[in-house]
């Protein structure tokens, strides 16, 4: 629990974006008469906005073989050095590799998020997908979900580039890692979702349960926040990436140098 506190200060532009964001379903209930259904549709949309994010992520991805951790990326360390050397040739194979990682992700990823969505619809016995842009917008206005979209939005963008560029964290990953970041969120958080909102919808969309779900869902974005941002800016899947944050702070603690704490900011930013 210290630990989530503490990742909480540390990004706590973003986090306090994200959790404002979460709230708009919130005001949806309690004021707009947002139903289960609702609820679950705005967060298949906010999928779609976290796809784009990614490709925006994976465009400007721009690797410094000096940040990037060899071991955890597969790379021997003279391999990295060696990418070093080659200069703007290594910055070239990156926008290569974006060439056929980016178009094979906005299929792969967008008929990931078409299935998603018509399953939800079907789910809740609704009218097919909306499948134009026209349609789309047709649908927010008619449930009323333009504010809520608008709201995530913001929020991943805010975090893009407050985080991913403002902070470096594209120095520290690559293309190919970040492709596949949006699906283990996808996976957990939305499988809990959809369940979570069924139940609701079956139970008559009880406002205390709605409540829930949006609280549930809050928390479950704060964590996948965290861990990201972890993952991105050490290097590191999410796990040794924690503890390397964890070990900075409690080291700076004890110490209490300008050395130490001077090492925790330069590995945060």
């Amino acid at each position: 629990m210290r630990a989530f506190f503490e990742r909480f200060a540390r990004y706590r532009s973003s986090a306090l974006t994200l959790v404002a964001a979460n709230l708009v379903p919130l005001i949806g209930v309690l004021f707009w008469n947002w139903n289960a259904f609702e609820i679950v549709a705005l967060y298949w949309l906010e999928n779609v906005i976290i796809g784009l994010v990614y490709i925006f992520k994976m465009i400007t991805c721009h690797p410094d073989p000096d940040k990037i951790d060899a071991e955890q990326f597969g790379f021997m360390a003279k391999d990295l050095q060696a990418i070093k050397k080659t200069g703007w040739t290594a910055y070239l194979s990156i926008v290569l590799m974006n060439l056929v990682l980016v178009p094979f992700f906005i299929v792969h990823y967008g008929g990931f998020c078409y299935g998603h969505g018509s399953f939800i619809f079907h789910l809740f016995e609704k009218d097919r997908l909306p499948e134009t842009i026209e349609e789309l917008w047709q649908f927010l206005v008619q449930e009323h979900l333009v504010w809520g979209v608008a709201a995530l939005a913001g929020s991943h963008l805010w975090s893009y580039f407050i985080n991913f560029l403002g902070k470096g964290e594209y120095r520290w990953t690559l293309p190919d890692r970040l492709m596949f970041q949006p699906y283990a969120r996808v996976a957990v958080l939305h499988v809990a979702i959809i369940f979570g909102g069924f139940v609701v919808a079956m139970l008559g969309s009880p406002l205390p349960l709605l409540i829930a779900l949006i609280l549930g869902k809050t928390v479950l974005d704060l964590v996948y926040h965290f861990k990201e941002r972890l993952r991105n800016a050490f290097g590191m899947e999410s796990g040794s990436a924690g503890r390397a944050a964890d070990k900075l702070t409690d080291n700076a603690r004890s110490e209490g140098t300008s050395e130490s704490m001077s090492e925790l900011a330069e590995s945060a930013d």
